[in-house]
């Protein structure tokens, strides 16, 4: 496996990011973009694999992993530093995969109708979060702060997530958590990110709907079957309003898709963009 684990300077922020350079043929680049709180090391063992078809680079977004944390965090910024990754490192034949926030990131890039962009998918988000799961996310956030060791830490999301593959849960914990001088462990993100104001929701589900009527790209929508984030009818407008759009939905599957249903989402991925 050949990857490095990379930084990028963009000014205000330094985002940290993971590249596999995929085979010498390679011609085309998968780009993973996380969701809230979460971080570039969960794709670790689905970027492996498809670095064998293409380049993968998986960044973590600003505030999170071990990018640097900063002054703005809004989604138009967010995008604004994948536009400038996309540029700074010379991508082209671009399959874009945003995952919750990232896939709101990721709907409002390719709405612009980047060159480079020639694939969409996005996991379980439309621009629409119905606002009781908005509200509850922002709870779940600060139930635990802080835990005794990495085990306490997996346990206790494990808890938290009846339909995730072991294996691949406790691989993304060990590495979203990190020690502090008292010898307890906490995230690794920066805390205002747990605040609603941090990524401010006003007026972004209008311009989420309206980016999401400009994608002239393939587009794959993901849906957990248990999730509260994409609704089946928020799933349906998705279809009726990006042009070339198709919809795969998984039984038993919550919202982090890549975590619950890591064969599923793989073999999906690898069927939309005719690798198999």
């Amino acid at each position: 496996m050949n990857v490095q684990d990379e930084l990028l300077d963009l000014g205000d922020v330094r985002l940290h990011y993971r590249d596999w350079t995929g085979p010498a043929e390679a011609s085309g680049t998968l780009l993973l973009l996380h969701g809230l709180t979460a971080h570039a090391r969960q794709w670790d063992s689905f970027a492996a694999e498809m670095s064998r078809h293409c380049r993968v680079i998986a960044p973590d977004l600003r505030g999170h992993g071990e990018s640097q944390w900063a002054d703005a965090y809004d989604l138009d910024t967010q995008v604004g530093d994948i536009r400038a990754m996309v540029t700074a490192l010379g991508l082209d034949n671009v399959t874009l995969v945003g995952q919750s926030l990232g896939g709101s990131i990721a709907i409002r890039y390719a709405g612009s109708g980047p060159g480079e962009l020639v694939r969409l998918v996005l996991v379980d988000i439309a621009p629409t979060i119905p606002t009781a799961t908005r509200s509850q996310m922002y709870i779940d956030f600060k139930q635990v702060a802080r835990f005794d060791s990495p085990e306490h830490a997996i346990a206790t999301e494990l808890a938290a997530s009846p339909f995730a593959s072991q294996d691949h849960l406790s691989h993304r914990i060990r590495n979203a958590i990190q020690r502090q001088p008292d010898g307890s462990w906490t995230w690794r993100y920066d805390p205002r990110l747990e605040e609603p104001r941090a990524i401010s929701f006003k007026g972004a589900e209008e311009q989420g709907w309206a980016a999401a009527a400009e994608i002239r790209v393939p587009t794959l929508v993901m849906r957990g079957a248990e999730s509260e984030y994409l609704t089946p009818e928020n799933a349906a407008r998705l279809m009726a309003t990006i042009p070339a759009c198709v919809l795969v939905e998984f039984p038993e599957c919550g919202h982090v898709v890549p975590m619950d249903e890591p064969d599923g989402f793989r073999d999906a991925m690898i069927q939309f963009m005719s690798l198999g």
